[in-house]
C-alpha cells in the first residue's frame, strides 16, 4: 500500500500539465487495447508463449478475467467522457481510435458479464448525463438542448444486462436462474474456456470477521497482510461444512473493508475519509461557476474514474495491476484539484546550495533503487503465488500432475 501511495504522489507531480494528463489516459487506452489483442490471439491460436502460467485461458495480462472487465469499465467511462465533453473536431484520428477502444471495451464487458460492473457503470453514466444537462450545457449556452447520446446508449446497454444478463445462480431449492442475455454469453465463455469460479468471503462473512477482530485489536487491527490468518481463526462455522473449507482468502468481500481487519479503525477510517474528502472537493469544483467548461471536462474525466475505481475497491478485490490503476487515477484527480487551486501546495527548495543538492540527489537515487527492488520482489512473489495456485488447481481439479509439476518448479524459481 505504501508503494501504491508513492505511485499516486508521483503521478500527481508528473501530470500537472494537461498534455501529460492526457498522455496517461492514452497510455491506459493503449494498454487495454494490447491486452485485448493479446487475449484474442491466445483464444484463437492457443497458448503460443513458453510460460505455462498462460495455459489457463481465463488468465490474461491484467489478471483474472473479471480484472480485464474492471479495466474495460474504466475505459468505457473515460471514452464516453472524452467523446462527449472534449473538442475533438480537429483530431479525427484520435476520435476514431477512442471510438474503436470504446467498442472493444463494451465487447469485453459483455464477454465478462460481471453484474457488479454493469451496476456501477450505469449509476455513474446517469451522473455524467445529469451533470452535462444541468451544468455544462447551460454553461456553454446550449440551454440543455443537447443530450449525451453516447452515454445514453451505453447506459441502456448496461441496464439491459442488469435486468436480462444475470449470471447463473441457484435458489434454496437448488433450481437455476439465469438471464436471457447471459445464456449465450455463458455458452460462448465455456466454448472459449474463459469461464471460471471466483471464491471470496461474503458481505456478512467479512462483517462478522471484522466485528470479532475489532474486539481484540480495535485501533491498529491484526497487522498488514494478516487477513488470511484472522479468517482461519474466526471464519463462520458453515464454511467448514462447504467445499471451500480449505480456502484462505487474503482479503474480504472488498479491498477497503479488509482494511478494518488488518489496520483497524485507524487505517480503515483514514482510507475512507481520504476518499470522501477527494469526492467532496471534486463535487465542489464541478459545480463551481468559476471553473470553465474545458477545466470541468478534464476534472470530470478523472472524477468519474476516481468514483468508479474506489467504488469497486469497496465492493471487490481486484488484482494488484488494477490497484495500481486505481491509485494512478487518484493521482490524476489530485493533480487536477491542485491545478484548480482546490488543494493548496507549498514548494520546498532543497537545492539552494551544492551540498544540499548532492544529499537530495543521493537520497532520491537510494529511494529509486529501493522502489525498483521492491517492485521486482513484488512481481516475482506475485508470479510465484499465481504459479502455486495453478499447481494446486491442477492437482485438486484436473489431476494433471505433469502440469502441476511445471507450475511448482516455476514458483520455486520465482521465489
Amino acid at each position: 500500500v505504501a508503494v501504491l501511495f508513492g505511485l499516486m504522489f508521483l503521478v500527481t507531480e508528473y501530470t500537472r500539465s494537461k498534455q501529460k494528463f492526457l498522455n496517461i489516459y492514452l497510455g491506459l487506452f493503449t494498454v487495454f487495447s494490447l491486452a485485448f489483442l493479446f487475449q484474442a490471439v491466445r483464444l484463437i491460436l492457443g497458448n503460443w508463449l513458453p510460460w505455462p502460467i498462460f495455459d489457463n485461458d481465463a488468465i490474461n495480462l491484467i489478471g483474472k478475467w473479471n480484472d480485464l472487465g474492471v479495466l474495460a469499465g474504466l475505459i468505457v467511462l473515460s471514452s464516453v467522457v472524452i467523446l462527449e465533453l472534449f473538442p475533438l473536431q480537429e483530431a479525427r484520428a484520435m476520435k476514431n481510435f477512442i471510438w474503436g477502444v470504446l467498442g472493444t471495451a463494451i465487447l469485453t464487458m459483455i464477454l465478462v458479464n460481471f453484474s457488479l460492473l454493469w451496476i456501477v457503470l450505469a449509476v455513474i453514466l446517469v451522473f455524467i448525463y445529469t451533470y452535462n444537462i444541468s451544468f455544462l450545457s447551460r454553461q456553454a449556452g446550449e440551454g440543455g438542448k443537447k443530450i449525451m447520446k453516447i452515454s445514453l446508449v451505453v447506459f441502456l446497454i448496461s441496464l439491459a444486462f442488469i435486468i436480462f444478463g444475470q449470471p447463473i445462480s441457484y435458489d434454496a431449492q437448488g433450481q437455476t436462474h439465469e438471464g436471457y442475455l447471459a445464456v449465450p454469453i455463458r455458452k460462448l465463455a465455456e466454448k472459449l474456456r474463459i469461464s471460471y469460479l471466483e471464491v471470496r468471503p461474503s458481505v456478512m462473512g467479512t462483517y462478522s470477521l471484522t466485528q470479532d477482530n475489532l474486539k481484540l485489536s480495535p485501533i491498529f487491527g491484526s497487522g498488514p497482510n494478516t487477513f488470511s490468518s484472522v479468517w482461519l481463526k474466526n471464519k463462520p462455522a458453515g464454511v467448514n461444512e462447504s467445499q471451500f473449507w480449505n480456502i484462505e482468502p487474503a482479503f474480504g468481500v472488498g479491498f477497503v473493508p479488509s482494511f478494518f481487519v488488518t489496520t483497524g479503525l485507524m487505517g480503515g477510517l483514514a482510507l475512507i475519509l481520504f476518499v470522501l474528502l477527494l469526492v467532496y472537493l471534486g463535487v465542489k469544483a464541478l459545480i463551481s461557476s468559476q471553473t470553465d467548461s474545458l477545466e470541468k471536462s478534464f476534472l470530470m474525466l478523472s472524477f468519474v474514474g476516481l468514483v468508479y475505481v474506489w467504488t469497486l475497491l469497496i465492493l471487490y478485490v481486484p488484482e494488484t495491476s488494477i490497484l495500481a490503476v486505481a491509485f494512478v487515477i487518484t493521482g490524476l484527480f489530485i493533480a487536477r484539484l491542485v491545478d484548480l487551486g482546490e488543494i493548496k501546495t507549498t514548494e520546498i527548495v532543497l537545492v539552494a546550495n551544492p551540498k544540499t543538492k548532492f544529499v537530495s540527489s543521493l537520497l532520491g537515487a537510494v529511494i529509486g533503487i529501493v522502489l525498483v527492488v521492491l517492485i521486482g520482489t513484488w512481481l516475482a512473489t506475485t508470479g510465484a503465488l499465481l504459479a502455486f495456485q495453478h499447481a494446486s488447481n491442477d492437482l485438486q481439479v484436473t489431476g494433471n500432475t505433469d502440469q502441476a509439476e511445471k507450475y511448482i518448479n516455476m514458483a520455486i524459481r520465482l521465489n
